[in-house]
C-alpha cells in the first residue's frame, strides 16, 4: 500500500498531538486504515513520522471545497 506524506504546516494544521497520535485539519481527503508520513517542521529540518489515519471526515463546506478533520495513530 502507498504511504501519503502530508506536511504539518502546509497542507494540513495539527489540532492537537499525543504520544498516541495527531489530530489534524485540512483541505487534504486522507482515508481511514491508510499510512500515511506526517512531516512537521519545528526547527526548520523535516521529522517524519509513521501514523495510521483513524478517522477522517468533513467537518465544513466552503467556497474552496471542504475541510477535513480527522485523527491519524502513531505507527
Amino acid at each position: 500500500m502507498i504511504r501519503a506524506r502530508i506536511e504539518v504546516g502546509r497542507q494540513v494544521d495539527s489540532v492537537a498531538e499525543t504520544h498516541e497520535g495527531i489530530e489534524l485539519t485540512g483541505r487534504v481527503r486522507l482515508h481511514p486504515g491508510r499510512p500515511v508520513d506526517v512531516v512537521t517542521r519545528p526547527l526548520g529540518a523535516p521529522v517524519i513520522r509513521r501514523a495510521v489515519v483513524a478517522s477522517w471526515r468533513i467537518v465544513a463546506l466552503g467556497s474552496s471545497g471542504p475541510i477535513y478533520r480527522g485523527t491519524c495513530h502513531w505507527e
